[in-house]
């Protein structure tokens, strides 16, 4: 994309791995010729962040060059939203955004909109660097010679075509949010520390006054841990899938190799799952890599697993709980977010490597927003599969034995969600589905 006559372009991106970050700003002219650009590295911390750094980066890189007149472009709508102050970021991010309001005031134009991931190659491109230095300055004689070629074919108007295999696979261009933003109250994304007190009184409130912990066996090497996650965790984990959602490796409408859309929306977290080709891999086809899972979604996958272990010894007096429930450590993470009308046929989960088949790992679920009726049982047949509802707070876990069950989801209960999640989280109708796996 070029700018209008007098103007600049600032294409900016920022990149999230598990160990390192990175973030990057390509400046060019209005004839698509790029002037300079700058990329850095940075401690990982989340999405929006470093996103932020590279719009931050680039700012600073156009005024030490003198230009006055700019126009951004991000592949990321929640960065659009929150420069324009339709949404607040999260505290992590504040300070940077405070820096980047004071900038946008000094030049004497400044447009930022989102802009399609294919018209935003070059500086997804630079970003991956992932340098030694916080803020280096690059010359476009220097750039990689793949690099040139990719500036040249944007400039040429021969960018990566939205029409493509690739991106009708990920659905780009629309973004799908899992929460609702109403006009005049911005979503706050760190619940933890934007909710007022007396709020969060009446969450704790809530959490003892439902009824205690109902956990049970449904069968050999699968375990139901009903109202197991509090409504404050469940409003933290809808506010990082939120977050990571609306990031550039979030999520899309998954379509099977025949060309049959699911009835969900979907998002990977570790390992990106292709449900075309039925194999993980580090990144998606559209070179996107999925970010890294939460360490707080990991603590409550282990504290799951604990408790389970705890229920296996006493009600089937098993000195080895883990012979009928392994213990895993996730890498993986499916998200799946199922509206009033979704569904998911029976199936199996057997996607995994060899290793994590063979030994029963199991798949640890949670349910958050309006509950859905499970079905599982030992074949495809929908009248011979066994029910049960999943209700938001739940954590289902099945391996061992259970580990190859065909399962799926018949029907999601409209309006079934706890009030607390529809009006402090501003979830959208549907359920928020988390399954956990060890490659």
């Amino acid at each position: 994309m070029k700018p209008s006559a007098g103007n600049v372009m600032i294409n900016t991106d920022g990149s999230l791995l598990s160990e390192v970050a990175g973030y990057g700003a390509i400046i060019r002219d209005e004839s698509g010729t790029a002037l300079v650009a700058v990329v850095g590295r940075s401690q990982p911390k989340t999405v929006i962040l470093h996103e932020l750094q590279s719009l931050e980066a680039g700012l600073c890189l156009a005024a030490s060059h003198g230009f006055r007149r700019f126009h951004v472009g991000t592949d990321s709508k929640i960065i659009v939203s929150c420069v324009t102050r339709v949404v607040d970021p999260p505290w992590i991010a504040i300070p940077i955004m405070r820096s980047i309001h004071r900038m946008i005031k000094a030049p004497d134009f400044f447009k930022i909109q989102h802009i399609y991931r294919d018209t935003n190659k070059a500086v997804d491109h630079l970003v991956g660097m992932y340098p030694s230095a916080e803020f280096l300055e690059i010359i476009p004689s220097s750039f990689a010679k793949d690099l040139k070629k990719i500036v040249f074919d944007d400039k040429s108007g021969l960018s990566f075509s939205r029409g493509s295999p690739e991106l009708r696979h990920y659905g780009k261009g629309v973004a799908f949010d899992i929460c609702k933003i109403i006009s005049g109250d911005p979503l706050k994304l760190e619940a933890d520390l934007h909710v007022p007190e007396k709020n969060r009184e009446q969450w704790k409130e809530l959490d003892c006054s439902k009824n205690s912990l109902n956990q049970c066996i449904l069968r050999s090497g699968m375990v139901l841990l009903k109202n197991y996650i509090s409504y404050t965790d469940q409003i933290k984990i809808i506010n990082v899938c939120r977050e990571l959602g609306l990031g550039p490796a979030g999520f899309y409408q998954p379509v099977f190799r025949n060309g049959a859309k699911l009835r969900l929306q979907m998002m990977c977290l570790g390992k990106n799952w292709d449900p075309q080709t039925r194999l993980y891999e580090r990144r998606r086809k559209d070179g996107v890599i999925p970010p890294c899972i939460p360490d707080e979604f990991k603590k409550l996958v282990e504290r799951a697993l604990q408790d389970s272990h705890v229920l296996i010894k006493e009600d089937l007096k098993e000195s080895n709980a883990e012979d009928i429930l392994p213990w895993m450590q996730p890498d993986i993470c499916i998200i799946n977010f199922y509206t009033n009308t979704g569904r998911l046929g029976l199936h199996q989960d057997r996607d995994e490597s060899v290793r994590s088949l063979r030994k029963g790992l199991p798949v640890v679920s949670f349910s958050i927003g309006d509950s859905a009726e499970f079905l599982y049982g030992d074949n495809r047949d929908t009248d011979k599969a066994e029910k049960v509802v999943l209700e938001s707070g739940d954590v289902l876990l099945f391996g061992g034995k259970a580990r190859h069950i065909f399962h799926g989801v018949s029907s999601v209960f409209p309006d079934s969600a706890p009030r607390v999640l529809v009006e402090e989280a501003k979830l959208h109708p549907g359920r928020l589905n988390l399954t956990f796996r060890e490659y």
